[in-house]
């Protein structure tokens, strides 16, 4: 059986029947940022023989604490539905329980990536608010030419199968009342998602003692506001609600595919991007992403994943296999608020993570500014980094205080709103925070020999 994951991401639209969600309708044209990943997907491929796949949601049991059973069964209801719709007939998906479903898809290696995305990318009306399915999907054992009912005995060894871990349903115990505020910011990121209105906000990463020359730019995602001069929900707030609903791959995997599209482009940057704990899982939802490294090696040796967040890694084995998937194809991993005082990475996590770049958490910073204690627990912690990894960065500077402090550190790297201006930034200006236009949509050659390096393109 192959690797088990969570899921909740955007879809690989070339090969889905409908385009857009699970009801039928057109794509619309240039619809880049909400289905960014349509310049990675691969040529059409000849149909394999149906396999059955688990969808298993495993937020099911806090959208009934938090809404009621019935709710629940409605989410499950809904999503059954669109399915169907999607897949093209009623067999094709069958309810075994309110928390799983089971699909006959297509057997080919993005089949599952393509199903989570498509599954994934909507809300649901429930109990008045939307809500967003939080899923996981892993082939079973079933195979067959076309789609039939399942058994008994297989519906009762699919949804065994499907009953996820702890760590995989994210173990959230809150307050019926947090988690419908974490889902009302959850489904107002989703739209925003859909609308192409999320953005990618870079920093530079310079040399703290001399910074005109830079490292990379460091992307954290943010939404730009409907209309001037409206205030837009601040990542501060969306990103530690996805991490506690652990709804936070659909919006990772879009930053990561945004990211390696403008660095297709942009052939002289070094760019970063930050993913949830969460979502640092090899699974199906990072196919397209793994398959577009390896056929642009040079642009894999541009980009640093990073892994930063509240969370915990929720399986160290997985995360192992996922990063080294990433250094085989060039990519260097970093991962972030190291020092913060909370174990979300842990010494097992940065065992498995084997990063080349820790990210001091800004309280390191903060705190300095502030005591002598706080330089010298700063001082300490860039040289236990610097034991541990080739680049250490100092997250957090706001003015030459912070910098004069980072730099009596003996840090090697720096980045923050204080930190000045150098010649990237020039080129950094047309990646920086967007005005989000449409464009053509990613285009990828099918076979045409000619086209070694397809063109990418998105935000001007």
């Amino acid at each position: 059986m192959g690797s088990r994951g969570i899921g909740h991401g955007g879809a690989c639209a070339e090969h889905d029947a409908p385009p857009v969600a699970l009801t039928q309708g057109p794509l619309p044209a240039g619809a880049v940022a909400a289905h960014p990943e349509s310049g990675f997907c691969a040529a059409a491929r000849s149909a394999p023989p149906l396999r059955a796949a688990f969808l298993s949601i495993t937020n099911a049991a806090a959208i009934a604490e938090a809404y009621g059973a019935v709710a629940a069964s409605s989410l499950s209801a809904q999503l059954l539905h669109g399915l169907r719709e999607w897949l093209g007939h009623p067999l094709r998906a069958e309810r075994v329980a309110d928390d799983c479903l089971v699909l006959w898809v297509d057997g080919d290696a993005t089949a599952l990536e393509r199903l989570l995305a498509r599954a994934g990318r909507e809300s649901f009306p429930v109990d008045g608010q939307a809500c967003l399915p939080a899923l996981h999907a892993d082939w079973l054992d079933i195979e067959g030419d076309q789609a039939r009912m399942l058994t008994p005995e297989e519906s009762a060894y699919a949804h065994f199968v499907a009953t996820p871990s702890p760590s995989a349903a994210g173990g959230w115990q809150a307050a019926a009342d947090r988690f419908r505020a974490d889902m009302s910011a959850a489904s107002e990121l989703a739209g925003a998602l859909g609308a192409s209105r999320v953005a990618l906000d870079w920093q530079e990463v310079a040399n703290a003692q001399s910074p005109g020359d830079s490292l990379c730019l460091r992307g954290t995602p943010c939404l730009v506001p409907i209309a001037e001069g409206m205030q837009a929900l601040s990542s501060d707030i969306f990103v530690p609600a996805l991490e506690r609903l652990n709804l936070t791959r659909h919006l990772d995997r879009t930053m990561v595919l945004l990211t390696l599209a403008r660095l297709d482009r942009m052939t002289r940057l070094h760019l970063s991007c930050r993913i949830s704990p969460l979502s640092a899982l090899d699974d199906a939802y990072w196919t397209s992403v793994f398959d577009a490294l390896a056929q642009r090696p040079a642009m894999a040796r541009r980009f640093t994943l990073e892994i930063g967040g509240r969370a915990a890694l929720p399986a160290l084995e997985s995360t192992r296999a996922f990063c080294q998937k990433l250094r085989e194809r060039g990519v260097r991993i970093a991962v972030s608020r190291f020092g913060s005082g909370s174990d979300s990475i842990g010494l097992e996590g940065l065992q498995a993570c084997r990063p080349d770049m820790l990210v001091l958490d800004e309280l390191c910073i903060l705190r300095a500014r502030h005591s002598e204690a706080g330089r010298q627990e700063l001082r300490d912690m860039v040289r236990t980094c610097g034991a541990l990894v080739p680049h250490t960065v100092v997250a957090g500077v706001d003015g030459e205080q912070d910098l004069a402090h980072a730099r009596a550190a003996g840090a090697q790297w720096v980045c923050g709103r204080g930190v000045p201006r150098s010649p990237v930034r020039r080129e950094a200006a047309a990646v920086g925070r967007p005005i989000v236009r449409r464009v053509a949509p990613l285009a990828v050659a099918a076979a045409a020999p000619e086209v070694a390096r397809p063109h990418i393109d998105f935000w001007h």
